[in-house]
Parts: C-alpha cells; sequence; structure tokens
C-alpha cells in the first residue's frame, strides 16, 4: 500500500470513517468555475466548491461543497484554467485550501505572471503553461492534503491586478488520490 492510501485511511480512520478502507481506489478530478471582476489596482477573492450546487456539469462535478458518504481525497495537485484574460505584469496570486473549519495550505504563492518552475518551502512546485488562449496554473503539493468524507472544503484564489479585469472566469481542479464506495474492493 503506498503512502497517500496510508494516509487516506489513517485522517479517514481518526474522523470515524473506516468505510473509506473498504472503498475503490480511483484517479480523481474535481473542478468548479467561478466568475468574479477584479478592480484595477485591486483584490478579487474567488472561492471554489463553496456553492456549486445547481451549476452545470461544464462548470462543476460537485453538487454539493463536500464529498458523498464514502468518498475521499488525497490532494497532489491543483490547478487553475484561465481562458479569457492575459493578465499583466502587476498581477500576484496567493491560493489556500480550507477543509472543515482548518485552513490547511495558507496564500501560497501562484505564479500568475511568472511562467517558470519554483519551489516554495517544500510545500508546493508550480509551473504556467499557455496555449492559445489559456493558461493554466498549476501546482503540485508535496505534502498530502487528505478530503475526508462529508466535510465541507473551499479552494480559495486570491488575485492582486494592476489593471482591471470584468468578469473574469478562472476554473479550478483539484487531482489526486481517490476512494469511491464500493463494498466489494478494499484499498
Amino acid at each position: 500500500m503506498n503512502f497517500e492510501a496510508q494516509k487516506l485511511i489513517g485522517v479517514n480512520s481518526k474522523l470515524g470513517a473506516n468505510m473509506v478502507a473498504q472503498g475503490q481506489p480511483t484517479q480523481r478530478l474535481i473542478y468548479d468555475t467561478v466568475t468574479e471582476s477584479i478592480p484595477a489596482g485591486g483584490t478579487a477573492t474567488f472561492r471554489f466548491f463553496s456553492e456549486t450546487a445547481n451549476k452545470p456539469l461544464a462548470e462543476s462535478n460537485l453538487q454539493e461543497g463536500f464529498l458523498d458518504n464514502g468518498e475521499s481525497l488525497v490532494i497532489k495537485s491543483i490547478n487553475f484554467i484561465n481562458d479569457e484574460e492575459d493578465f499583466d505584469a502587476g498581477t500576484f496570486g496567493v491560493f489556500s485550501i480550507i477543509v472543515g473549519n482548518q485552513e490547511v495550505v495558507k496564500k501560497l504563492p501562484l505564479p500568475i505572471f511568472n511562467p517558470f518552475e519554483y519551489h516554495v518551502e517544500n510545500l508546493v512546485t508550480a509551473n504556467t503553461t499557455a496555449t492559445g488562449s489559456t493558461t493554466i496554473y498549476s501546482a503540485r503539493l508535496i505534502t498530502d492534503i487528505v478530503i475526508p468524507p462529508e466535510t465541507t472544503f473551499e479552494v480559495q484564489l486570491k488575485i492582486y491586478s494592476s489593471s482591471a479585469a470584468p468578469d473574469t472566469v478562472i476554473k479550478c481542479g483539484i487531482q489526486g488520490l481517490g476512494v469511491l464506495f464500493n463494498p466489494n474492493t478494499a484499498l
């Protein structure tokens, strides 16, 4: 059993979610889309996974702000996809991850304008990829973050910009080792 699976089972067992060990391991991708306006010389906070109800599948693949009973996820990477705005050199972003009522990743910088790979205190590696009009800002978490079943979670992306960007649409994708409810297999 790999380290991610052990961490997933361990965290969920401490929370009383022992059925996760009986789940089906899977590669998991969850995503959400948020639209905000960024004022010139100001800040906008994009809050992902907090209000996913009634969004179409193209905007979010979660219908609630938490994973279902028997589901869990170890976050390995997080991506922010922007296919509309070209941010200028005065743009900077940080992201946070909140699980339950705990901020488990706090204001890690994201290379909004700097298309190079870098390391931040051994917590995250990140890079920027631009193809056509789509830009993907990726962060690979070195520390495993577990989202247990039926626990609210949120990703916050705060963007500081020197120029205005009205109605900016950003999609957040979280990838990692997941568990789906399946009584016939074991992790």
